[in-house]
């Protein structure tokens, strides 16, 4: 049964203490795509979406950029409505949490920005998408993804470098518009996954086995 797309961001942030905002949208399009993966079903209900700055679960980014409801008089109702608690996440969502974080930690959010956009969920979400806008990223590119990423599991490089210095585009590309992935961070991405793809399964199949909710 899926989750809220809070409930597993709230479980990032307990495993990785002061994460940046955007690293925990990409760290769940992970959770998200390699659930789908491993299981056939999503993580969590909400939609995961291409932004900018990469995956962004819109509903999620919204309410916690949303200030809180102010405080009201009883019987007067405000159109703020406050997020329930999350439920406690199950040992199987515990698992594909687990093996995200032991997979993805080490990168930085540089890297994890251009490894998402140069993956095919994203690609293909921005097709047509206007600079600033935001385009749905479909269950199914998810699904097929991320499926081709855990049929052949290879090991993890011990510290991946996906943009190196001769590598990094020049400033012009960094502004925050519609930005695209320079060509030479998609060869240094595309060389890292060549050498060790981002592949979850054997990760799940130890996790699952693990005491559910330690800390990868």
């Amino acid at each position: 049964m899926a989750v809220r797309a809070s409930g597993v961001a709230a479980e990032l942030r307990s495993r990785l203490p002061g994460i940046p905002h955007p690293t925990v949208h990409h760290l769940l399009y992970y959770c998200q795509g390699h659930h789908l993966a491993a299981t056939g079903e999503p993580l969590f209900e909400e939609t995961v979406s291409a932004w900018d700055q990469g995956p962004v679960v819109g509903y999620l980014w919204q309410l916690e950029a949303t200030p809180p409801p102010p405080r009201v008089r009883p019987g007067f109702r405000t159109r703020f409505e406050p997020e329930p608690a999350p439920e406690p996440l199950a040992p199987e969502h515990l698992a594909t949490v687990e093996a995200v974080v032991a997979r993805y930690a080490s990168l930085s959010p540089r890297d994890l920005r251009n490894l998402t956009r140069a993956e095919d969920p994203w690609r293909r979400a921005d097709v047509g998408r206007e600079p600033g806008g935001s385009a749905r990223i479909a269950w199914s590119w998810l699904l097929d993804w991320f499926r081709v990423d855990d049929a052949a599991p290879l090991a993890a490089p011990a510290s991946p470098d996906l943009v190196t210095a001769s590598a990094r585009p020049a400033d012009p590309a960094e502004h925050v518009g519609s930005v695209k992935v320079d060509a030479s961070d998609e060869t240094v991405v595309h060389e890292w996954l060549g050498s060790a793809p981002t592949r979850l399964a054997p990760e799940l199949a130890v996790a699952r086995t693990s005491t559910p909710g330690s800390a990868a």
